[in-house]
Formats: structure tokens, C-alpha cells, sequence
């Protein structure tokens, strides 16, 4: 009977427990003139029933102290609850540089092995544009 409730107790805490939602990301850019650069960041997500936070828009950080927030342009359902999410900007830098763009989200999942307390630690992806 111990062994039936302490199942049922790690059933119901492990599926209430996902309040969060990022699992992974990635920036790419291409440069299209001089100094403009298309930039694309990917997301990829955890949309499992009870998970409700998402984001439409993210804020990117450019390394030339200004930020913009880039509204999401696709969303794509894949196997076993996750969604990738596409946010596509153009930006124009100052001029030549080394530029470090970043994107940060509090919203990192539960449970990143590598990661300690990972709920608690800023989901953030970035990448140095020389």
C-alpha cells in the first residue's frame, strides 16, 4: 500500500512539476550588406498539457547596446510535446566589431542533468559576431 501511494505521489509531483518551458536554442546570422546581418534564433520548447508559458516575442541583446524585441515567425509541432520557434530579425550594426548577441529567458524546464537546480538558472543562448 506504501509503495502504491509514494507511486502515485512521484506521478502526480513529476507531472505538476514542468511549469517551465525551454529546452534548447540556437542563433544563426547571414550577412546581407556591410554591416547587416540577418539573424535567426530557434527555440525549442516543452508544450506538454500543463505547460502554459510561451512566448510570442523574445528580446535580442545585439552587443551594440541596443536590444529589439523580434516577434516569433513560426511555430512547429514535433514529436513527444516539444515545438521549435523561429524569431527573424535584420540588424544593422555601427560598423565593424566584435558583437555578442544574446538571448535570455527565465523560463529554463526542470531537470537539465548538467545543469543543478536548472529551473532556477536563466535559460540564455548567445553567439559572437566578429
Amino acid at each position: 500500500m506504501k509503495k502504491a501511494i509514494l507511486f502515485i505521489l512521484l506521478v502526480g509531483t513529476s507531472f505538476f512539476s514542468y511549469a517551465t518551458h525551454n529546452r534548447a536554442g540556437e542563433i544563426v546570422y547571414r550577412q546581407i550588406d556591410l554591416y547587416t546581418y540577418e539573424v535567426i534564433v530557434y527555440t525549442y520548447t516543452n508544450v506538454a498539457p500543463g505547460i502554459v508559458a510561451d512566448r510570442s516575442e523574445l528580446d535580442v541583446f545585439w552587443g551594440d547596446n541596443t536590444s529589439t524585441i523580434v516577434p516569433r515567425v513560426e511555430e512547429v509541432f514535433l514529436p513527444n510535446y516539444y515545438k521549435r520557434n523561429k524569431y527573424v530579425y535584420v540588424h544593422k550594426y555601427p560598423g565593424a566589431g566584435t558583437y555578442e548577441i544574446l538571448v535570455m529567458d527565465p523560463n529554463r524546464n526542470e531537470g537539465v542533468l548538467n545543469i543543478p537546480g536548472s529551473v532556477n538558472v536563466v535559460f540564455a543562448i548567445k553567439t559572437t559576431l566578429k
